[in-house]
């Protein structure tokens, strides 16, 4: 059954998708941190508005993910993975993505702005 066949705004890469920070503790000790970069918060916002409400799936899952580059850079195309599959634990289409079972990623020709489509089904 498909979850989800759709069009998502290109996503930060993971090295973008992470900030680390240090806390400062009331003892005077810092201990590093880590959360999610300006870039990533909207990018999940603009996920949520496009999956809308959803219903979460239990399921073994695979994914789908078309990458069409904004542009001729080089780029790792697993680091997108980790943002968009984060989104999608986030929109409560999975518990965990822990879940997918199948994951396929493939570079698509390049497109001004960027895109992926991103298809979520689950396994039988």
């Amino acid at each position: 059954m498909v979850l989800l066949d759709t069009d998502l705004p290109y996503p930060p890469s993971v090295n973008h998708y992470w900030k680390s920070g240090r806390k400062k503790l009331s003892s005077g000790k810092t201990i590093p941190y880590r959360y999610k970069s300006p870039q990533a918060c909207k990018f999940i916002s603009d996920v949520k508005a496009i999956v809308g409400k959803c219903t979460m799936s239990l399921y073994r899952l695979g994914v789908e993910i078309l990458v069409y580059p904004p542009d001729n850079r080089t780029r790792d195309i697993d680091n997108i993975a980790k943002g968009v599959l984060d989104s999608l634990v986030t929109c409560g289409l999975m518990q965990d993505d822990e879940q997918i079972d199948d994951l396929h990623i493939i570079r698509c020709d390049k497109i001004k702005g960027g895109k992926i489509r991103v298809r979520l089904f689950e396994i039988a």
